[in-house]
């Protein structure tokens, strides 16, 4: 009889809580537990494909640089900037002019290419204002004067107190003829008026692979040096504008060329799937991305009596190009979804703390792979709420708002085919409900 009743309030307990059949915790799953219900496999298409440009947004952290990459090619990244300065009635005309330079605070621990390699660095003066409240893109290369060369030279990076920096030399003629215009240092508002800024072009230097740097440009080491002496003195002083500050611009432009990059990535661009069951590639600033289709989900998800616990990809690594101390892999990458308009979307999956958790996008050094589990995506196109348009696969922080930013990564990585027995597969987890 005990067991009669046991039995009976089992049946009444399962039946009574009734969970929503689109939202199962699987936060106590390990994507290998098969006990609690049946996996399937899905396969993908997949293809490299090139984006024109993204947003480069104000922010502290620009690179700056020119890196001949023996995988994807050419890039050279550009920097706009302008100077400013926090006092008023700054009066240098008695001084005499030593030198100008412009030096950017490095982090040579996120840098790609040969650390130690040339570049030439030409600076130019900006023509047009630039704004706080314009977004800029990496395509934007005409803001500034291209026939007035103000600085530069063929340099490596060196060290200042200690730090690593990238030390331009700029022109005596135009710089102390700042040095002394009065009116124009009156303020900042009357500076950034007149000198409206300055542009960093990058170029690599014939026969070298080049390096690009990663700049904080609003340390307190960053900014133009004016140096000089007073005319009664030996001593060389410095005044020190700097590039932060309200009315503070910086970006970044980008030129990129894959026509010496390796054959599977250049056909791939030109839309030539063939090579994508071998190799994929991601490059950041979002110049290579992959593109997703999963068209056999649909299929799948045409039973709706379906609990979706776990819809996992992983992208392994592609040891025929392997990361190096040159070429170190991305910490992390994003998946995100394409709109109806084709634009970059944020799955569902990082809508809260508890999805994050689970999503992941974070590399793993010890297995060589990114996993992203998009359970809550999967979920929201089995109930309708979105449908199956396909992923890409970005250079992105995967976590909140700051997956739609592409301007923070500059890394390249190089994924196994969706071809081999290792390759990106849409792997489900799932119990019947019925």
């Amino acid at each position: 009889m005990k067991q009669q009743l046991f039995a009976c309030f089992l049946a009444l307990l399962m039946l009574g809580c009734k969970k929503d059949t689109n939202v199962l915790d699987s936060s106590v799953q390990p994507s290998g537990d098969d006990l609690n219900g049946d996996f399937v496999s899905l396969p993908l298409l997949a293809i490299t494909e090139k984006m024109d440009s993204v947003a480069s947004y104000n922010s502290r952290n620009k690179f700056i640089g020119a890196n001949q990459d023996p995988v994807v090619g050419l890039t050279e990244l550009g920097l706009y900037l302008n100077i400013n300065m926090s006092v008023s009635d700054l009066n240098l005309k008695s001084m005499i002019y030593k030198s100008a330079s412009l030096v950017l605070r490095l982090d040579n621990d996120k840098h790609i290419g040969d650390i130690n390699s040339i570049v030439n660095y030409s600076v130019y003066p900006v023509d047009s204002s630039l704004s706080t409240s314009r977004v800029y893109y990496t395509s934007n290369t005409r803001l500034h004067n291209k026939t007035r060369v103000i600085g530069g030279g063929t340099l490596r990076y060196t060290t200042l107190s200690s730090n690593p920096v990238l030390e331009i030399p700029l022109d005596s003629t135009y710089f102390s003829t700042l040095m002394k215009d009065t009116a124009a240092l009156k303020g900042n508002d009357a500076l950034i008026a007149k000198y409206k800024g300055f542009y960093i072009q990058a170029q690599v230097v014939s026969g070298t692979q080049g390096v690009i740097h990663y700049a904080d440009l609003e340390d307190g080491q960053s900014g133009l040096y004016l140096n000089y002496r007073q005319a009664s003195k030996d001593s060389v002083e410095s005044f020190r504008f700097s590039f932060s500050g309200p009315n503070a611009v910086k970006f970044n432009t980008v030129h990129y060329s894959s026509s010496s990059a390796i054959t599977p990535l250049i056909n791939q661009l030109k839309g030539d799937g063939a090579t994508a069951s071998d190799v994929l590639f991601v490059k950041g600033m979002g110049l290579a991305t992959v593109k997703i289709n999963i068209p056999a989900l649909d299929t799948f998800l045409l039973n709706k009596n379906l609990g979706i616990n776990r819809a996992e990809i992983a992208f392994n690594i592609n040891s025929s190009y392997a990361p190096s101390a040159a070429y170190s892999a991305p910490s992390e990458m994003a998946l995100v979804a394409i709109s109806a308009s084709g634009e970059d979307t944020l799955v569902y999956d990082t809508g809260n703390a508890t999805d994050n958790g689970r999503y992941d996008g974070f590399y793993d050094e010890t297995n060589q792979k990114y996993v992203f589990n998009i359970v809550r995506h999967v979920q929201a196109i089995k109930s309708g709420k979105t449908r199956n348009r396909g992923f890409r696969l970005v250079m992105a922080y995967p976590i909140g708002a700051k997956g739609n930013l592409r301007d923070e990564y500059i890394k390249r990585i190089a994924l196994v085919g969706t071809g081999a027995t290792n390759g990106p597969k849409l792997n489900v987890s799932y119990i019947k409900l019925n």
